[in-house]
């Protein structure tokens, strides 16, 4: 699909549904919209976290013994700065509501495919 190791991803991402569906069949043109829906419910989820999260709960705030990576956890917030924690409830709130909204449409694709198809 891609002559890199690294650009597969963007490859699957433009990859042609129809074209793999009649070169390959069903099973490898359900993995690659599987593929391409964990590519859009983790990608955001990546970019929100690492973005928004993690300089939220280590920019001014030290707590003693916390050094390497434990300046990134949860648990990095001094007690003066627990408003913080507000963006953690409500980037998760965002989170779950996105995926459970997003995870609505590939049953009912799967089963316009099969029912198409006249597997169904």
């Amino acid at each position: 699909m891609s002559p890199s190791l690294f650009a597969w991803p963007l490859a699957v991402y433009r990859a042609d549904f129809r074209s793999i569906y009649n070169a390959n069949g069903m099973d490898a043109y359900f993995y690659v919209r599987f593929l391409r829906f964990m590519a859009i419910i983790f990608l955001p989820i990546w970019i929100v976290t690492w973005g928004v999260l993690i300089p939220l709960t280590s920019v001014n705030s030290y707590i003693p013994g916390n050094s390497g990576l434990d300046k990134f956890a949860f648990g990095n917030v001094e007690p003066s700065l627990k408003v913080r924690y507000t963006a953690h409830v409500v980037v998760a709130y965002a989170i779950t509501s996105a995926s459970s909204f997003l995870s609505l449409a590939p049953p009912c694709i799967s089963i316009n495919i099969g029912s198409s198809l006249g597997v169904l």
